[in-house]
């Protein structure tokens, strides 16, 4: 027995599909449900059941092209890093660095 399904992706608004993942469960004999995560070129990542699009999820931020660093009010910087002193402008800018690179991943971890 041969069981499976289509579905209408639209390439010419969201661009080539990237990646795909898929789960799939057997309910009855002969039956099976299955769920597709797709990400795209365009960068929106869309979840389908069978063959109907449950939820298309446009990502923005998936290119940032510039990043501006912003000045906190002292009542919203964190207390502990302030401790009894108060940071440079190049001491709060190697702290948010450092920050910034525990956050990114790098390529190994993303290529696995």
């Amino acid at each position: 027995m041969t069981t499976g399904f289509t579905f209408k992706y639209d390439m010419a608004t969201h661009g080539l599909i990237l990646h795909a993942a898929m789960d799939v469960a057997n309910t009855g004999e002969y039956a099976y449900f299955s769920r597709i995560i797709l990400t795209t070129q365009s960068g929106s990542i869309q979840q389908w059941k069978q063959e109907q699009n449950i939820w298309t999820r446009e990502e923005s931020l998936t290119e940032v092209i510039v990043a501006d660093v912003v000045e906190l009010p002292e009542g919203t910087v964190s207390q502990t890093v302030l401790e009894d002193r108060t940071e440079t402008f190049f001491e709060r800018l190697s702290r948010q660095i450092g920050d910034l690179q525990v956050c990114i991943p790098n390529e190994r971890t993303i290529n696995r």
